[in-house]
């Protein structure tokens, strides 16, 4: 057992962890485990104290660092391909308007 970890991780938070580690929300992995999102807050909760980490990112970081998760670069999950683009309209200063009526901002970045 890495020495990162107060107690035992179940399996179960191994799963939630490494679904996080690849920026799914909680309501993303509840579909994709089939549970509901505020048990899989609560599994990020347990893993948060586990870990004696501050955020999700720090939980992150810490299981990768430790190696409890592989990268979740290299992980395809059904979340991933869920995840429709979203159309935008162009505007004035690099921003755009979301089809849900929020703004993005454009930091400049063309495309080559």
């Amino acid at each position: 057992m890495p020495y990162i970890l107060m107690q035992p991780m179940t399996a179960r938070e191994l799963e939630v962890l490494t679904l996080v580690a690849s920026g799914a929300s909680a309501k993303e992995i509840g579909r994709e485990l089939e549970i509901n999102s505020r048990t899989v807050e609560s599994h990020i909760s347990h893993l948060k104290l586990k870990t004696r980490s501050r955020n999700r990112a720090h939980l992150v970081a810490m299981a990768l660092e430790e190696g409890l998760i592989d990268n979740p670069c290299h992980v395809t999950l059904g979340v991933v391909a869920s995840i429709a683009p979203v159309e935008t309209k162009p505007r004035k200063g690099g921003r755009s308007a979301l089809a849900d009526g929020s703004v993005a901002i454009s930091r400049g970045i063309s495309e080559q």
